[in-house]
């Protein structure tokens, strides 16, 4: 019977963060209005428009993090 060779590969990679900058208001904005635009028609108003500019001024003043302003949405 014959066996199929074995090879072990190992890689030593340091990692790396990386580093991303804050969205603006302007640009949370823009990318929680792309996500409603997703809800399939006719969409229920999900979220009022003054209600997505305020959680994305007070994220970004905070972090600018999209992570952060979609779970607040969510």
């Amino acid at each position: 019977m014959l066996r199929a060779p074995f090879v072990v590969l190992s890689l030593l990679v340091e990692p790396q963060l990386l580093h991303f900058a804050p969205c603006s208001q302007a640009e949370l904005v823009q990318l929680l209005r792309q996500r409603l635009a997703l809800l399939p028609d006719p969409a229920p108003v999900v979220v009022d428009d003054a209600a997505l500019e305020l959680c994305a001024r007070k994220v970004a003043a905070n972090s600018g993090d999209i992570r952060k302003v979609l779970d607040v949405c969510r």
